[in-house]
């Protein structure tokens, strides 16, 4: 609590920001585009990755890269400062947007060669800098570490549309009294020899670069790849997707959740494996007089004896306590079959092998602290990002659940020094469930059904498993769950326009495709069905 003359509180620079995990998506779509070199975009649909899906919207990533706290001298040891230039000398071709400088090329509609571009730091300072220029966020310059007065020329000939920008990195403060990009070109109207040359040229003038500590999300963000990202979240809330005729990758979950399941979880929605408009629903296509006869097999469906759900990062303290007093770790969830008597049954004649679905972000386990007077609940629940012998700790990329909570009986303070405290009348909360209170929404991102960290009960039923693996694990384990391996001539018009989502009918008994080889030459088709139950 903060009172005055008492310093107590929450060092600041024990905190860390986010960042929300559908501006990661967006910042892909931004990077992997035609325009930057790559062979197509990537567009993802906005079924699933949507800001009106609110599973997935009000998720964020923990932007720790590094153990300990945000500001010491192992985290940020330099500095980068982007340089704010005036406008255009000429303003013949070139245009600033912020710190963007547009290049001549995306402001003609005819073609245009830069000839050479030069830029020039002026500075009596000795301190050591780096230059770093980028093309539509792709570096295309970096320059070695030097002091002094510095000339780039020629770095980039031929500028193709988009924005340029200019960095300067340096570990320590530098003032540049001046800093000249000049731009020499020609260019020319379409169907015509003649045109004409131009100079034009963008400045800043007194330009310093300050050691103030500046929260970089570039710098900050965990070490992940992009598919190993997508991955993670494919695995987590079992996504499937395909590209539809627009060339958009269309993203949805495996299973179709009905308007039934909507009572138990407020007034949320769920996408389904058909779009909105209902499109994309399963087809039904009777084979039964293209089958090859003379051949068939039936065996065991399931080729594993369990399934194993968890995440692989839960080495914090408290996940490491609840291994070590529950014997699981914090989230995690086993299955191998209904329970005896229920539909399915207990598969006992399944593989013996374990198949693991294992998530490759950090699962942290939280806590709702209490008040040491009276060991009554207060309405702070926090995080702690060491190992069990209390150490830093970094594990693997944290993904959380924010909730905004005013505080109504007590402030939380941040320490801003040995003198300052500020108090804080609301913080967000870190979060495995999506709202703390399951009368607004059951959803969490435990694929178990744990004990809730901040209202200790076991209320918040609907998992990952149940939500986004349930129907389609249960129904793999199901007792009465046969592979059928056959053979069919299928006509053309089944070949063109079937879809894995689609059923094959047999003598009026149903499948679901588990895979289908066709051999183009003979026109016949190895196929793995599984019958419905």
């Amino acid at each position: 609590h903060y009172a005055a003359g008492n310093i107590k509180g929450v060092v600041w620079n024990q905190l860390k920001f986010a960042v929300r995990l559908y501006e990661i998506i967006l910042e892909i779509e931004i990077k992997y585009t035609i325009a930057n070199g790559y062979t197509r975009n990537i567009q993802f649909s906005r079924d699933f990755f949507s800001t009106i899906n609110p599973q997935f919207y009000k998720l964020y990533m923990w932007l720790h890269r590094k153990s300990g706290d945000v500001q010491p001298s192992q985290q940020v040891t330099s500095v980068t400062s982007q340089v704010v230039f005036s406008a255009p000398n000429n303003n013949v071709l070139l245009q600033l947007q912020g710190n963007v400088v547009i290049t001549p090329f995306a402001m003609l509609d005819f073609p245009s060669r830069i000839f050479d571009n030069e830029i020039t730091f002026t500075t009596t300072s000795n301190v050591e800098y780096v230059v770093t220029i980028t093309l539509n966020g792709n570096v295309v310059f970096q320059s070695t570490s030097a002091a002094g007065t510095r000339s780039f020329n020629n770095q980039v000939n031929e500028v193709a549309n988009g924005g340029m920008t200019v960095s300067i990195t340096s570990e320590t403060s530098i003032t540049f009294s001046n800093i000249d990009w000049e731009f020499n070109g020609y260019y020319q109207s379409s169907g015509q020899a003649s045109g004409f040359s131009y100079t034009d040229n963008v400045f800043a003038n007194s330009f310093p670069v300050t050691n103030d500590f500046d929260f970089l999300v570039s710098e900050q963000i965990p070490e992940m790849s992009v598919i190993s990202f997508l991955t993670s979240l494919f695995k987590m809330f079992s996504l499937v997707a395909y590209v539809d005729q627009n060339d958009v990758i269309v993203i949805r979950p495996l299973e179709a959740t009905d308007a039934s399941n909507l009572t138990s979880t407020g007034n949320l929605s769920f996408y389904t494996n058909a779009d909105l408009n209902g499109n994309d629903e399963p087809t039904n296509y009777n084979i039964s007089s293209f089958i090859d006869t003379t051949k068939s097999a039936v065996n065991v469906a399931l080729p594993y004896n369990e399934i194993v759900y968890g995440y692989e990062g839960t080495g914090s303290i408290l996940a490491k306590q609840h291994n070590q007093l529950s014997g699981s770790n914090w989230g995690a969830l086993s299955y191998s079959g209904a329970p005896t008597g229920t539909a399915g049954g207990v598969n006992f004649n399944a593989s013996t092998e374990i198949y693991k679905v294992l998530i490759p972000f950090e699962h942290f386990k939280y806590e709702r602290l209490i008040d040491v007077n009276n060991s009554a609940d207060t309405e702070i629940q926090w995080g702690w990002s060491v190992n069990e012998n209390q150490q830093p700790y970094i594990g693997k990329p944290l993904i959380f659940y924010a909730i905004t909570r005013q505080l109504i009986d007590e402030d939380i303070s941040l320490v801003m020094s040995a003198t300052q405290a500020v108090p804080k009348s609301s913080y967000i909360q870190p979060s495995n469930s999506l709202f703390e209170q399951p009368a607004q929404s059951k959803i969490n991102i435990n694929f178990n059904n744990e004990i809730n960290e901040y209202t200790r009960t076991t209320d918040f039923t609907d998992t990952l498993f149940k939500v986004y693996h349930s129907e389609y694990i249960i129904d793999v384990f199901n007792t009465r769950r046969r592979i059928t391996q056959v053979s069919a001539y299928l006509p053309l018009r089944i070949l063109f326009d079937f879809e894995l989502n689609d059923t094959f009918e047999i003598n009026s008994q149903k499948y679901i495709i588990n895979s289908i080889t066709t051999n183009l030459q003979s026109g016949k088709s190895s196929m793995e069905l599984l019958n419905k139950v």
